[in-house]
């Protein structure tokens, strides 16, 4: 198995992660405000709840899959405990421990543990945030999944355990140890505790946050502290141990583990002992232990029992509310529990009631939340008003608190689902589409799900009544088959629909069709193919999809077993099947010839999982439970099928449209169960594949690329789908030359979807038509001019603008070519300034070098004579070889009457030589090496010590391997007799040939030696001299080198200094990128914002016109206070030009009022919903539906800016005191004086004062008072308004010019 590295391509990367696993405990935390971090899979993700992105820690291969995870308080390290790989079906490896940077997301250490057997971590604990990266506790068990079960029944799979145990049942459980690591350096264990407890298991281990040296240990009938010391003498220590009944080995580590308690003293014996989880508090030190059966327990900094709290859920709900988990926060403790539920509480001052329960989630909306169980809590770092939680149901919540809803006991909170609806139990099922972004998977959790795997979001979600075995999805995205238990269904995909209760209906459906496990849709997707499972053998249904028929001449029959898997080929012609029987068939499709099988492969005792066929259907690959990959060629007959070894078991396969590249799902238990598989069909002998970490030792369930070749989808039995992204270019390329088409827009709308938008638009068509009428006879012919006007503002002033964002535009060019011009010139300089320094070093470099090999030239000529000189040995060798041949042949006719002596002679002359040739090379390595040593001091002695020293090697090892050979040929010949002697014949006469050879060989270098030994005479001088000259080289030399080392230190800070600039160019230039999205978003926010200061502006000058005609109008009328008559018939012409004509409605009373305006509020609302339903109906209901709004918005508009001119018509003059409600009561007031006058008038001439009364105590002019004064309110909020937008627009502008 291959790994990926950094220096080998990644050929596929994870993007996305659907689910997660809770199975592990506490596995979800919060990393930042925003972040938060959970198991999915075989991966850790970190997820941002915002923007929707996510972030992975990478699981190795090696290993099986999480056992747990630790995130340390600073939320800087993550622990992540590994599970171990697995040999065979009951022995497992042991498991590590790997933490990883958070910044990075890359792994820093490896933590092995291998003093005694162990199976899972199954907790982790960091210290406080001061040593968080110096120790880290570690917690073994045996069990994971027992902790989600009741207590009743852990106690019944305790005794089943135990009964099993007592039968004599071999299963192997590892040993249960706490393990104190030191993290500074490479992660060595200081001191570990084994935990001699039978048939228990320790759950969770917890870490004191003000002595890091001191933690505790729980779980079902344990509860265990210790305290790690440093120095302990070994006789206290093992008399410790005799008296505690414990085993302590620490021997060989720095510190030691003491047992500090072995049980909670002081706990009453009613109290349960099955400890679900615990905490060290931060606020006040205390230790908070809860129960299987709801209670919860206070202990104090010693561990010791203090009380039971009073408020524990036990206590509340009275009956037994097992608690799950539990997390602190700076003035106490959250714990999760039962049916979902939540406590919050708060540390208090109080000695009788130490802490009080503050607040409660109960999910109360979510009524199919009841039963769950909360497997993870965790609270936001800093604010600490956001709380997440994880249920069974694999599902993540978070419960947004106000900010003192934590320390209050009356606040709503505020429910929110962050993920999206994950499968709560393994995948059976899943498929995708051709022409959609769409992924369809079926679970045993009775659901079906349509995901859009490029906007990463839930489209559908459908629940059933029984459990859904297989799907398949139509190319199209609007169709798909459901495969249930004796049943097949026809079923539309309604993505528009989301409130529709009938888009789970089905519209068709085949019954008696049972056992289905695999459907698949044709590429074309005219007809898909079934596996019915009624009869005894399993047969092959092709179906004929827009018809529903099922053609007689398609039913394929041959599988003896069950059918695990199909796959068309590429242009529908051609079926292929594989089953649990060894057999893969490949079916012909409408073919008018009686033979439907083209391909027939038997692999005996085989379980086959997958077939596939490459993409111009010339090979078949099959893949089951012997782990080899069969390949076989389809059409030619002549090659034979091979076997491809993988080592591991396959389970899903599919191609790429290159035939290059095969990625595959590995289930195989004992190792790497969960990967991906990337196989390299580089050549027809060479594959080479790498893994890649997808899900848990589950296994892959599903397996597809989908068309365009640019992701890998994979559905797990862990309920989890992985979402990869292929990086083979010659894939995408293919397809690209073949034209792929892009997704499809279309939706599917049914007869019973277009009769109710048909009568909703109709209601809305009548209800709009009532309101336009009420609006169209309020409107006059001044509304159009000044819409007129209005229009020509608005292009004067969108002109203004563009002319604006051009200049602005052009400074911004400006202002990037002079950033461009400096970085160019600064990246000239650096690169000068490299490139000399280069050269410079560089001729340094060559002038050294070229003294360096005048030094190798020397050590040359005397590596030459050394080899000369073993030449001649070697001569020498052959001849007393040549003589020893002859010797032995003499012997060999001697000795065949003396075969049993020969033997034994044979034999002990065997263990000389051995016992020589160890020897000798002994003493050949020494001298060697001592040569080597004095080789430049001393060279006559070194030659004569090489020359005795290779004369006697040679001769020995030459006499050792002559006496290998004769005792080997003596034993074959004493076997074989007369066919021995001829090969010895054979033997001799090529070794006379070679030594002819030699001899040849041998005079020719011994004219090249004369040669030589004059040269080495020459050269002799010339070294005596080269010796001088090497010492004063050898100071020079060091000279350079120190001068060299700032050299490079200078060149090493340039290139550091280089590479920052670049990555200062790449923020620089995206900076500028951000910069101008957003400037050119505060360009349109301006425009609009300019658009509607003028329209106001306008009408304010507008109302401002109509104050002062009104004004003087008024005036006039008030110059004939004394004349009653003159003075009414103004007011009568006032009233006729300035007053509603529709006045009499304020007669009305005030409950038709009231119902006239809720009734157009409703209209309101219902206009809004109709606006969301019009958007998704064809593009001539669009068009005619938007105009229809638009028409209306702009009626809207026109009778708000009327209201607010009819309210601004009694205005006073602004510019005497700026406070219209004041004007309009000094107008009150004026009337008032001009009352009293004119009664004192009219009284003198002779006129009644109580027509005047009854003129002023009028009720429609009291009313105009009235109004007068409620309108000049709302045009002083009008103006704060506009105030405020003035300074927004300011702002903007400012922003812009920065």
């Amino acid at each position: 198995m291959q790994l990926p590295s950094i220096g080998n391509t990644q050929h596929i990367q994870l993007k996305f992660a659907f689910g997660i696993n809770t199975n592990i405990k506490n596995n979800l935390y919060f990393l930042d405000e925003e972040k938060i971090i959970y198991p999915a899979g075989y991966n850790i993700v970190q997820y941002n709840i915002q923007d929707k992105t996510q972030v992975y820690y990478q699981g190795l291969t090696d290993y099986r899959g999480i056992s747990c995870i630790e995130l340390s308080p600073l939320r800087r390290w993550l622990a992540v405990g590994l599970k171990g790989a697995k040999f065979d079906n009951e022995k497992f490896d042991n498991p590590s421990i790997a933490i990883y940077d958070t910044i990075t997301q890359r792994k820093k250490h490896i933590l092995n543990f291998k003093e005694v057997k162990i199976k899972y971590w199954v907790s982790l604990a960091f210290p406080s945030s001061q040593q968080e990266a110096k120790h880290l506790v570690s917690l073994s068990g045996n069990c994971l999944s027992e902790r989600h079960k009741d207590k009743e029944s852990k106690d019944r799979d305790i005794k089943e355990k135990q009964s099993s145990a007592q039968q004599g049942s071999d299963k192997i459980e590892g040993e249960i140890i706490a393990c104190y690591w030191n993290l500074s350096g490479s992660g060595k264990i200081l001191a570990w505790v084994q935990i001699s407890l039978a048939n228990i298991d320790a759950f969770e281990i917890s870490i004191n946050k003000n002595d890091t040296s001191f933690f505790s240990c729980i779980g079902r009938k344990v509860f265990k502290c210790f305290k790690k010391i440093d120095s302990v003498e070994e006789g206290d220590r093992q008399a410790e141990d005799k008296q505690k009944g414990e085993k302590q080995k620490g021997e060989k580590y720095k510190a030691t583990l003491k047992n500090h308690c072995a049980q909670l003293n002081g706990a009453p014996q009613e109290l349960s002992q099955d400890y679900t989880c615990h905490t060290w508090l931060t606020c006040d030190n205390n230790l908070i232990v809860c129960t299987a059966n709801g209670e919860i327990i206070v202990c104090n900094e010693n561990a010791e029992f203090v009380e039971v709290l009073k408020q524990s859920p036990l206590f509340i709900n009275k009956q037994s509310w097992r608690i799950e988990c539990i997390n602190t926060y700076s003035k106490g403790f959250i714990v999760g529990a039962k049916d979902s539920s939540i406590y919050v509480y708060r540390a208090t001052n109080d000695d009788r009631n130490r802490y009080e329960e503050v607040n409660r989630v109960l999910f109360k909306q979510y009524s199919d939340l009841k039963d769950l169980y909360v497997t993870g809590l965790s609270i936001t770092p800093h604010s600490e008003d956001k709380i997440a939680c994880s249920l069974s149901n694999n599902q993540i919540y978070s419960i947004k608190l106000k900010r003192d809803s934590i320390y209050s006991s009356d606040s709503d909170e505020q429910i929110e689902q962050v993920s999206l609806a994950f499968h709560s139990g393994p995948i059976n099922g899943m498929d995708i589409c051709i022409r959609k972004p769409l992924i369809a998977t079926c679970g045993k959790d009775k659901t079906i799900k349509v995901w859009n795997y490029e906007e990463k979001t839930l489209e559908l979600s459908w629940l059933f009544n029984e459990e859904a075995y297989c799907i398949a999805l139509h190319p199209s995205g609007l169709h798909m088959i459901v495969c249930l238990n004796d049943k097949l269904r026809w079923m539309n995909i309604c993505l528009h629909q989301s409130s529709n209760s009938n888009k789970s209906k089905h519209y068709k459906e085949i019954t008696q069709f049972k056992q289905c496990k695999e459907v698949r849709f044709s590429n074309g997707g005219h007809y898909f193919a079934a596996i019915d499972g009624t009869q005894s053998s399993q047969l092959i249904k092709v179906f004929r999809f827009y018809t529903g028929e099922q053609p007689p001449s398609l039913v394929f029959k041959g599988h003896t077993g069950r059918v695990k898997s199909l796959a068309w080929s590429k242009d529908d012609s051609l079926l292929a099947s594989c089953g649990v029987d060894g057999m893969v068939y490949i079916w012909r499709i409408d073919n008018d010839s009686g033979d439907l099988r083209l391909y027939e492969n038997s692999h005996k005792s085989i379980q086959l999982s997958c077939v596939a066929l490459n993409m111009d259907t010339q090979m078949i690959y099959s893949c089951g439970s012997d782990r080899f990959l069969h390949q076989g060629f389809i059409f030619d007959s002549t090659q034979q099928a091979r076997k491809i070894n993988q080592e591991v078991q396959l389970n899903q396969i599919a191609f790429t449209s290159t035939n290059k590249i095969m990625f595959a799902g590995i289930a195989d238990e004992q190792r790497s169960s969960g990967a991906v598989r990337c196989i390299l069909f580089t050549t027809p002998t060479n594959n080479k594949f790498y893994d890649y970490p997808a899900h848990d030792e589950q296994g892959i369930e599903k397996l597809r690329i989908t068309y365009d070749d640019k992701y890998l989808i994979t559905a797990g039995r862990d309920g989890c789908i992985m979402l990869f992204e292929i990086k083979d270019k010659d894939a995408r390329g293919m397809r690209l030359k073949e034209g792929y088409p892009k997704n499809a827009e279309e939706i599917l709308v049914t007869r019973q979807d277009l009769d109710d938008l048909k009568n909703t638009i109709d209601n809305y068509q009548s209800l709009i038509g009532e309101f336009n009428n009420q609006t169209l006879n309020n409107q006059t012919n001044q509304k159009d001019e000044q819409i007129k006007q209005l229009q020509e503002r608005l292009q004067k002033s969108l002109e203004h603008n563009k002319t604006a964002l051009e200049q602005l535009q052009e400074k911004k060019r400006d202002i990037e070519k002079k950033y461009d011009e400096e970085l160019k010139i600064m990246k000239e300089k650096f690169e000068a300034e490299v490139q000399e320094l280069d050269t410079s070093y560089q001729r340094k470099v060559m002038d050294e070098v070229e003294k360096h090999e005048s030094v190798k030239k020397v050590h040359e000529i005397q590596r030459n004579k050394n080899n000369r000189e073993r030449q001649q040995k070697a001569m020498q060798c052959q001849m007393q070889a040549q003589s020893l041949d002859q010797e032995y042949q003499q012997k060999l006719h001697e000795e065949r009457s003396q075969r049993e002596r020969v033997q034994n002679d044979i034999d002990k002359m065997q263990k000389d030589n051995d016992e020589i040739y160890r020897q000798i090379e002994q003493e050949t390595k020494e001298e060697i090496e001592n040569l080597n040593n004095k080789n430049l001091e001393h060279e006559a002695e070194v030659k004569e010590r090489h020359k005795k020293a290779k004369s006697d090697a040679a001769i020995t090892t030459k006499k050792i391997d002559q006496k290998k050979k004769d005792s080997e040929q003596y034993e074959e010949q004493f076997r074989l007799h007369q066919k021995q002697l001829k090969k010895l014949r054979e033997e001799n006469e090529t070794l006379l040939k070679e030594i002819q050879q030699q001899k040849e060989i041998i005079q020719e270098r011994d004219k090249t030696i004369g040669k030589q030994e004059k040269q080495i005479y020459k050269q002799k001088k010339k070294s005596q001299n080269l010796e001088k000259f090497k010492f004063v080289l050898d100071h020079k030399i060091k000279e350079l080198k120190r001068d060299i080392g700032p050299r490079e230190d200078e060149i090493a800070r340039m290139k550091e200094e280089t590479n920052q600039m670049d990555q200062l160019l790449k923020k620089y230039n995206s900076y500028n990128n951000h910069l101008g999205n957003a400037v050119d978003e505060l360009y349109t926010a301006q425009e609009l914002m300019n658009s509607e200061i003028k329209n106001q502006r306008t009408v304010i000058s507008s109302t401002n016109n109509k104050i002062k005609r009104f004004k003087d109008d008024l005036y006039k009328a008030v110059q004939h206070i004394q004349d009653y008559e003159k003075l009414q018939q103004h007011v009568n012409e006032l009233k006729r030009l300035y007053a509603n004509k529709n006045i009499e409605r304020n007669k009305n009373d005030e409950q038709i009022l009231q119902e006239y305006e809720n009734q157009k509020a409703h209209l309101q609302y219902k206009v809004q919903r109709l606006k969301k339903y019009l958007k998704q109906d064809n593009q001539i209901h669009k068009d005619y539906n938007l105009g229809l709004m638009s028409n209306n918005v702009n009626l809207i508009k026109e009778i708000n800016i009327l209201r607010k001119q009819i309210k601004d018509i009694q205005k006073g003059e602004g510019g005497q005191t700026g406070k219209p409600a004041d004007h309009a009561r000094s107008l009150t007031t004026s009337f008032k004086r001009a009352r009293t006058a004119g009664v004192r008038s009219n009284s003198k001439n002779g006129n009644r004062p109580d027509e005047i009364d009854e003129a002023l105590n009028d009720p429609a002019i009291q009313q105009k008072q009235q109004t007068l004064v409620m309108q000049a309110d709302d045009i002083t909020q009008l103006r704060v308004q506009l105030e405020e937008l003035h300074e927004e627009n300011r702002a903007l502008t400012v922003s812009n010019n920065f």
